[in-house]
């Protein structure tokens, strides 16, 4: 009986190890593959040695806009206000009587809310948000950032998204990448400066908001 059960195994082994090998990988994480990704980018970023330069503390903005593009005089006027806290951190954005953006913040937590997206930030010592918790249409998921020298480096959020900014030693941002969870890009700008003095420090996302 033992004789038979030992040439059963060996069996058993023969046929496992001549079993042909399965080409698909054995699925991975995708939290801890976008860490490790943001984790890299964050370490290859070379240190930021920058000349703080004092926020000048937009209030009123009117954007102006032709409403078609053959018509010289249909003007469209968009205004915006900007409100701060007493630590002069932006805390309202609205446009005409419609306020959009909101920002409340203490300490060591801090809640944002626009367009129907709610963000609960958990922040460090330093005032930066080192995780977030977004709800959005009954979702919910994670964002945890990363910093260098007090700047924002990289994220990576639980659905496997990942965004990378590149930051010249100086401090100016060189590249912002937003990438899914298959190394796909989304979206990427790459920025280039003048040698005008830059007193704002805030960059421009896209014309129907270009200071915030």
């Amino acid at each position: 009986m033992k004789r038979f059960f030992l040439l059963g195994g060996v069996a058993t082994m023969l046929l496992t190890g001549c079993k042909r090998e399965n080409s698909t990988p054995m699925p991975v994480g995708l939290v801890i593959t976008a860490q490790d990704k943001a984790q890299a980018i964050t370490s290859r970023q070379v240190d930021i040695v920058a000349i703080e330069v004092p926020q000048s503390l937009v209030k009123d903005v009117l954007l102006e806009f032709l409403a078609t593009p053959s018509s010289e005089k249909a003007m469209t006027q968009l205004p915006y206000r900007f409100e701060y806290d007493s630590q002069n951190r932006l805390s309202h954005i609205a446009s005409g009587i419609n306020e959009f953006w909101n920002l409340k913040a203490t300490d060591d937590r801090a809640t944002l809310s626009y367009d129907g997206t709610i963000k609960e930030y958990k922040l460090n010592s330093n005032g930066f948000g080192d995780q977030a918790t977004v709800s959005k249409e009954g979702k919910s998921s994670e964002i945890n950032y990363l910093y260098k020298n007090g700047y924002w480096i990289a994220a990576h959020s639980t659905e496997g998204d990942l965004i990378s900014r590149v930051f010249s030693p100086e401090g100016n941002l060189l590249k912002w990448e937003v990438m899914n969870h298959d190394g796909f890009g989304n979206y990427t700008a790459t920025y280039g400066y003048t040698n005008i003095p830059n007193t704002i420090r805030q960059e421009v996302n896209r014309w129907e908001a270009p200071h915030f």
